[in-house]
């Protein structure tokens, strides 16, 4: 998506040298999922009532 370190932290809610650590050892899967989510350009999950 070619963002900057700085954007992607904005847009899964985590600091920048959060996402600098994750490029250089690896990153947890659900950020992964997340990742794919915005790629497809899907809106934040929220859980429905009841």
């Amino acid at each position: 998506m070619e963002l900057s370190d700085a954007a992607t932290a904005r847009l899964l809610g985590i600091s920048r040298n959060t996402v600098v650590k994750y490029k250089a050892e690896g990153t947890p899967e659900h950020f992964g999922w997340a990742c794919a989510a915005l790629a497809f350009g899907l809106q934040q999950w929220k859980r429905p009532a009841g």
